[in-house]
């Protein structure tokens, strides 16, 4: 029984039922006044209103033209019911076994004004009865005008606009008591879903939705044939979208609305989201921000010097579109936002204009990520002279990386920093320190608690390449950790906010505390500091003074770039910024194209060159100060630490062993205790060879080679980690986990919006976009390895980031 039917059973007797007395939702002001933001210099950014676009209007301010199709279309017993209509709900019920679906919802007004302002959008039956018995209580409690003035102050009518007068400003550039029946029709069609029927995505839609609205208006007596036929006749007449006169634009649009978003997350500031939402929008606050407006309109003018058209508006590849690009830049010591770009223009006319690139999902962060690496290698006693093997490609199990700084068998770990060497970090994370290690020092520097993980919570040694997603500001903040010394202040959005008798109602409490001791920064400074001054960043990213950093690039399988980063900074200010593409854009041949020069999508290119400009200038009247070494403690004794990689120096002339027979690690980690650079090669199953053992080594046993020479094993296939499998037809898939021994459980289930494959691509009919366990992961003790396959019938969602597993991600 669906939970319509249930309440046609129950609604009649609601109405006659003793309910108890509880709180209801805070009825809007009629006259509120405006909260303002202020940047830290005191300078008024903006006011605040509901969704940057609602203002609160009394129902005689409203047409009527515009009450009577509210009503028509949405309740039309609205005038005789009690907050409840069985008759509704019945009805509703017919209609929908006869469609098949849901196609009508049997809510009144005042249920609807019940879910708006208080219980939100859960579909369950207990939830249902609650907004039944409150929309009774409510019509006990005010009128009906009094509530269809409500309703229409805070139904959302779609494009940001909620309330009708919003939505009269920003469809028709008019207020709510100058609609006219068309436009009334219009406006109360689109309520049932703003998205579906959205005039300026959808005008056939809208149109067709208007006309019904404009039939129930005749069917209910409010207009005759005549006047509904001629309303029909007219278009639509919207004004271009953007240009109604309260949309007006301020600067910072993208800090703004995430100072907004924290505000009503907090509940420091009211119980529920809808109380937040009424004093912020209606208490008259001030709020001081830690925003400058200067710095960032350094950091816009940074980024529109070198990439004056970001963005697809147009055609993707007629080679006139620049990637986006976002920023955040951070004072060290004490956490303060100084400037935040989060896309192009906030206020442009993009679907993805307000979506902050800057914060949210955030993006894969390639080599970047390795100064975390770095910072936990450095954590476990590892010294910067100490050499790890750095060949052009090496493999551990089915993860093969290259790319990056090739630096001749191996090097020391600054040299693989600066550098940005794949297989050295590679290494690292396999062998030495583990991912999990890693893990934990991004979660201590405030990075990515519920990113850094597969599905099933396990991490792989991929992370060091960054291949998981972390956002901007999580970047700018890791990095500003290593500037201060070890000593992490989280990001800080507001100072204070003061009532609007002028009384402080919030006061930023300075919090930090150390997750790096004092020398480990001032080492991961000096040893990323030779990024810029002889390795990857050294072309662009000099700015005459003290600074350290790390350029990161994230490369597709199909070789498009995706990301490129560049994060530094001086004991003055960090900085973050990432360059790439935010939507995936697809050429004549169905790959991942950069349209303009693929060659800005590389952490030592653009992003570098962004960088740089905007320090120079945000620095320009603040002396350089140099990294501080802390002052040495006296020593204590110590029990001599047992190291995993040793010996980091083996002798300079060592005899090539015998691994034959041995398993694959072993071997492996046989040979790199010498020295040596190996090359492993899986061979085909073959019942004569141990499952796991090498067969075949290059040299022979007894051979005697130098420190760094490169050498080869074969083996047989054994019990491998679980292949990545993201972007594979279901076919190719279950035949690369059946000859690896395998088992398949499938599943077809719908991607998330916003997935994509291993190209940087939406998910295509009959494409894996999920696995469990992940790639690279121990195989499950039933060999049982489960897809998700996208259903044949799926609808392509624009792709809001990258799988971080069907990444391959380049160096610097």
């Amino acid at each position: 029984m669906t939970i319509l039917a249930v309440l046609v059973v129950v609604a009649g007797s609601l109405a006659s039922c003793t309910t108890e007395k509880r709180a209801l939702p805070i009825p809007l002001p009629d006259t509120a006044e405006t909260s303002a933001v202020f940047d830290a210099n005191g300078t008024r950014i903006t006011t605040l209103q509901a969704d940057q676009n609602r203002i609160s209007v009394p129902l005689d301010q409203v047409s009527t033209n515009m009450q009577n199709a509210i009503v028509s279309i949405e309740d039309r017993r609205f005038w005789e019911h009690n907050g409840v209509d069985p008759r509704a709900i019945a009805r509703a019920v017919k209609e929908n076994n006869e469609a098949g679906g849901v196609s009508q919802g049997g809510s009144t007004i005042t249920q609807q004004y019940v879910k708006n302002a208080l219980l939100g959008d859960e579909e369950t039956l207990s939830r249902k009865l609650e907004e039944a018995s409150l929309a009774i209580e409510i019509e006990r409690t005010y009128s009906k005008e009094r509530i269809l003035e409500l309703y229409l102050n805070t139904v959302y009518f779609g494009n940001g606009a909620s309330g009708i007068e919003a939505a009269a400003n920003t469809y028709f550039g008019k207020s709510a008591n100058g609609l006219d029946l068309a436009q009334s029709a219009m406006l109360a069609g689109i309520v049932q879903s703003p998205t579906m029927h959205d005039p300026y995505k959808r005008p056939e839609d809208a149109t067709k939705r208007r006309n019904v609205v404009l039939g129930e208006l005749l069917s209910e007596g409010y207009i005759n044939p005549e006047t509904a036929k001629t309303a029909k006749s007219s278009p639509l007449g919207v004004i271009p979208k953007g240009t109604s006169p309260g949309q007006a634009a301020f600067p910072a649009g993208h800090f703004v609305s995430e100072v907004r978003e924290w505000f009503l997350d907090n509940p420091e500031f009211g119980t529920t989201r809808a109380e937040r939402a009424e004093l912020l929008y209606g208490g008259g606050l001030r709020i001081y921000t830690t925003l400058d407006l200067n710095t960032q309109a350094q950091a816009e003018a940074a980024i529109a010097g070198r990439l004056p058209n970001p963005g697809f508006e147009g055609d993707p590849n007629d080679g006139s579109h620049d990637p986006d690009a976002a920023l955040v830049t951070i004072e060290p010591r004490s956490g303060y936002v100084k400037a935040m770009v989060g896309g192009k223009d906030y206020f442009g006319d993009t679907d993805y204009a307000k979506v902050n690139l800057a914060v949210g999902g955030g993006r894969p962060t390639g080599s970047s990520f390795k100064g975390i690496t770095l910072a936990t290698a450095l954590k476990q006693g590892i010294k910067a002279g100490d050499r790890f093997p750095s060949p052009s490609q090496t493999c551990f199990g089915n993860w093969c990386p290259s790319g990056g700084g090739g630096l001749g068998g191996s090097a020391t770990l600054e040299d693989c920093a600066a550098f940005s060497s794949n297989t050295c970090f590679a290494h690292l994370a396999s062998r030495v320190l583990g991912p999990q290690k890693i893990r934990e020092t991004a979660y201590d520097l405030g990075i990515g608690q519920n990113q850094l993980k597969e599905r099933d919570g396990s991490v792989n040694a991929t992370i060091t390449l960054g291949t998981y997603n972390s956002t901007v500001m999580e970047m700018a903040s890791a990095y500003s950790t290593f500037a201060n010394r070890g000593i992490r202040v989280d990001p800080v959005l507001v100072t204070r906010i003061t009532k609007a008798d002028g009384s402080v109602m919030y006061q930023n409490q300075h919090r930090q505390r150390k997750v790096l001791e004092p020398e480990v920064a001032f080492e991961e400074s000096r040893i990323l500091t030779g990024v810029i001054t002889k390795g990857t960043g050294k072309t662009n990213a000099d700015i005459g003074r003290p600074e350290a950093g790390k350029t990161g690039t994230v490369e597709l399988k199909s070789g498009a770039n995706s990301d490129a980063w560049f994060v530094g900074y001086t004991p003055d200010l960090a900085t973050a910024v990432w360059v790439g593409y935010s939507q995936s854009i697809k050429g004549p041949d169905g790959r991942p194209v950069s349209p303009k020069d693929l060659g800005s999508v590389q952490g030592g290119k653009v992003p570098a060159q962004i960088w740089a400009d905007f320090m120079k200038q945000a620095l320009a009247l603040t002396p350089p100060t140099p990294f501080t070494q802390p002052i040495p403690q006296q020593p204590q004794p110590t029990i001599p630490e047992v190291r995993q990689f040793e010996p980091l120096e083996p002798p300079d002339v060592v005899q090539m062993p015998d691994v034959r027979g041995r398993g694959q690690r072993d071997a492996l980690a046989r040979l790199e205790e010498l020295g040596l650079v190996v090359t492993f090669r899986e061979l085909l199953p073959n019942p004569q060879n141990q499952p796991g053992a090498v067969v075949n080594q290059s040299p022979l046993p007894g051979r005697t080679l130098t420190r760094g020479a490169e050498v080869s094993i074969e083996a047989a296939p054994g019990t491998q980690a679980v292949p990545s499998l993201l972007g594979l037809s279901a076919t190719d898939a279950k035949q690369l986990l059946k000859q690896a021994g395998f088992e398949v459980a499938e599943a077809a289930t719908a991607a998330p919006a916003g997935t994509v494959d291993a190209t940087g691509a939406a998910v295509g009919p009959g494409t894996v976009w999920s696995q469990t366990p992940g790639p690279g992961a121990a195989p499950p003790e039933d060999r049982t390895v489960e897809i998700r396959v996208e259903p044949a019938a799926s609808t392509e969602q624009p792709p809001t980031g990258n799988d971080s597993a069907g990444l391959a991600p380049a160096g610097g």
